[in-house]
């Protein structure tokens, strides 16, 4: 009995030291590809100085399971725009009468998951990640042309927390929409032509 106690006991502390939140190599491959693909992107023809981020779209039911999730993706991505200092206006709504052209951001999540903490303790690196897939189109707002149109997605290694549970569950939510919107105001930035002198 005493061997058997000691027995899982070592197991346990084995598991705990396991590298559970590095990221699998999958991941690696796909975050590489992610930057690839944001390097590739090409640059708009012309600047834009205001930026429009519409509401994310997202799935009925995907947004009973992940309620904030739109939301934090489309707030994020402002803040990041902002902090570039690249635009003259950021936000989720047009003015009336604006004196620049205007580009919008219109975003779609087609896919989401957050892995539990208690998987990830136990199934280590193996365990599946978090991550939002999202389509992203640029459109001029005077002639509603699609300028560009971007396949994101952004994966997190930190174990989200239990699903079981209310709280925990918004802040892994937070975390890897936060990392989605960010990625938004990446990309964007990315494909803005440089101001002329």
């Amino acid at each position: 009995m005493l061997y058997t106690k000691i027995g899982f006991g070592l197991l346990l502390a084995l598991a705990l030291t396991l590298p559970g939140c590095a990221p699998r190599q999958e991941d690696s491959v796909r975050l590489a590809a992610q930057e690839k693909n944001l390097r590739l992107s090409q640059v708009l023809a012309q600047n834009y100085r205001i930026i429009v981020v519409e509401p994310v779209a997202i799935p009925v039911e995907m947004a009973k399971q992940y309620p904030q999730t739109a939301r934090s993706c489309q707030s994020n991505a402002i803040i990041a725009l902002k902090a570039s200092k690249m635009f003259v206006m950021v936000d989720h709504t047009a003015p009336g009468e604006p004196a620049s052209p205007v580009l919008l951001v219109r975003s779609k999540i087609t896919d989401m998951r957050l892995t539990s903490k208690i998987s990830r303790l136990w199934a280590g690196s193996t365990a599946a990640s978090s991550y939002i897939n999202m389509d992203v189109q640029l459109v001029d707002a005077s002639s509603r042309e699609v300028l560009q149109e971007k396949q994101l997605s952004t994966i997190s290694a930190v174990p989200a927390a239990s699903p079981t549970s209310s709280g925990p569950v918004k802040s892994g939510e937070k975390d890897i929409s936060e990392a989605m919107g960010a990625l938004v105001a990446e990309y964007v930035t990315a494909v803005m032509p440089a101001k002329k002198p």
